[in-house]
């Protein structure tokens, strides 16, 4: 029948400057909820397969007429205070606490951090005078966590039951385990990296390290036959990205009318 997806999201905002110091932070609060209900049914035996209306299907099946319905909840306040100094010295603090109602209520809120720092060198007078050829130059750095609950559906913490007929009679049996332990997937990551600009910003580069580790990852376990299940749904998974990366980019001819870059 469809979704019905409601957010609200106000926001406060505040910056100020006063002599070499630049001050803004940020609050806001985040509530979103999507409401699904859906509806299907089908036939069988159609005597013309060029006429695929369902009225025209002799057979009614069981299996081919479902409902479902689901309801996801989600709430969060982001905070961020940016500090800069001289326009060289850069800090940044972040933090977001987000609930959601797919995981159990021990662990339905998370807190997730984040800091960051940065220095333009290229702004030093004794860098200027010793490479007069950087346009711009800078160092940065950076450490956070990510959560997210994505990975899993509105009631997997639940399980869930299917309909079953036996004997004659119809009743219900578990088609999949509620787990009541679900939590947070996290992902941390560390970057640090460096920013370069030459011959007034004709050539540049940018040359990143980062480091990404994920735990808490969402993943099937699996379960002895015995059990009468396949699976549960865990946090199980972890896994880590790390590399380099590098990008090269730069103007190679530049007229009043025309401009090559690479």
């Amino acid at each position: 029948l469809g979704d019905v997806y409601k957010r609200q999201r106000p926001t406060i905002e505040y910056a100020n400057k006063f002599g070499k110091h630049d001050v803004s932070g940020l609050f806001l609060y985040e509530y979103a909820r999507e409401d699904y209900e859906g509806i299907s049914a089908g036939r069988e035996d159609f005597p013309i397969t060029d006429i695929m209306d369902m009225s025209y299907g002799l057979k009614v099946s069981e299996n081919l007429v479902k409902g479902s319905h689901s309801n996801d909840k989600r709430a969060g306040y982001v905070m961020r205070f940016n500090y800069a100094y001289d326009e060289k010295y850069l800090l940044e603090f972040t933090g977001r606490v987000d609930a959601s109602t797919a995981l159990p209520a021990h662990n339905r809120w998370g807190f997730f951090p984040g800091v960051s720092a940065g220095w333009i060198f290229g702004k030093e007078k004794f860098i200027q005078d010793a490479l007069p050829f950087l346009s711009f130059g800078k160092l940065r750095a950076s450490y956070g966590v990510n959560g997210n609950a994505s990975g899993i559906g509105a009631y997997t913490l639940q399980g869930s039951y299917n309909p079953a007929t036996y004997n004659g009679n119809t009743g219900f049996l578990i088609g999949a385990l509620p787990n009541s332990t679900l939590r947070w997937e996290k992902t941390t990551t560390f970057e640090f990296g460096t920013d370069l600009s030459f011959f007034e910003n004709r050539l540049n580069a940018n040359l990143t390290y980062y480091n990404r580790l994920t735990s808490d990852k969402y993943a099937a376990f699996s379960l002895p036959s015995t059990t009468g299940f396949s699976s549960i749904t865990n946090n199980n998974g972890k896994f880590r990205n790390q590399g380099i990366e590098i990008e090269l980019s730069g103007t190679i001819l530049r007229t009043k009318d025309f401009s090559w870059e690479m």
